[in-house]
């Protein structure tokens, strides 16, 4: 049977898309190449409207009862200048949240099915269908397997991360494309007190920290571009050493 649309990735986008589809009453069907759980190098933090997002869909309950800490403030220390504060609430949400994506994409994931999607982990999308000028669906394959089966719909959506493979298959034009200025480096660990949220910035770069679960908290460094070969030989140090630097002087 053909459903109404295929949403192609099932991560942050695209688990919601399908979730909410389904909700409308719609028949979909969200592919994924991942196995849930699984971690993936994006989305570590939910600001707070994203936050108001999840209460408005009934699903921040869940997320707060797999033991995330939530973040009511935020310390913001520029060079000894602090602004310390909370945050102005979005729909009656004032928190952020900085969750693992293992669980933030399983949990996700597990809410489109519950709303009636039809959910194929470990699958690849090889190619599309066309009837003109129009995509009308898909064909795919398990993970690891050679046949392929082809899968029809009214609309394709391509919520498959920036090097999407729906875009490339349709040619999908880019545009406002801008070269990448600046290099992130990230980090879990244990033991490291934080009170909510905590940003330094010295200099040319920015340190951060915020707690996660498993009573992890998340740090990162970023900086220019072009100081990727300095953090490439040990990038577990430099970003410690920075956030320690930055706290020893409070």
């Amino acid at each position: 049977m053909p459903y109404d649309v295929i949403v192609v990735g099932t991560r942050v986008a695209g688990a919601t898309s399908a979730m909410l589809l389904a909700r409308a009453g719609l028949r979909v069907l969200a592919i994924d190449q991942a196995r849930f759980p699984s971690d993936t190098l994006s989305t570590h933090q939910l600001q707070v409207p994203g936050v108001a997002r999840l209460a408005k869909w009934g699903l921040l309950d869940g997320v707060l009862a797999s033991g995330l800490p939530a973040t009511h403030r935020l310390r913001f220390d520029n060079e000894g200048v602090v602004l310390d504060g909370t945050f102005p609430a979005v729909d009656g949400v004032d928190v952020m949240l900085s969750p693992r994506r293992t669980v933030l994409d399983a949990l996700l994931v597990d809410a489109a099915r519950s709303a009636g999607a039809e959910v194929r982990e470990a699958t690849v999308v090889d190619g599309i269908c066309r009837e003109g000028d129009r995509v009308v669906g898909v064909t795919c394959r398990a993970k690891g397997k050679d046949t392929s089966t082809t899968e029809s719909a009214d609309l394709i959506v391509g919520a498959d991360g920036s090097h999407s493979r729906i875009a490339k298959l349709v040619g999908a034009a880019e545009y406002r494309a801008r070269p990448s200025r600046t290099v992130a480096f990230y980090g879990y660990w244990q033991g490291l007190p934080v009170a909510g949220g905590e940003i330094y910035a010295l200099g040319d770069r920015i340190a951060s920290a915020w707690p996660t679960h498993d009573g992890l908290v998340i740090t990162y460094v970023a900086g220019r571009g072009g100081q990727f070969d300095m953090y490439r030989p040990r990038p577990g140090r430099r970003p410690a050493r920075h956030a320690r630097r930055r706290r020893l002087t409070r």
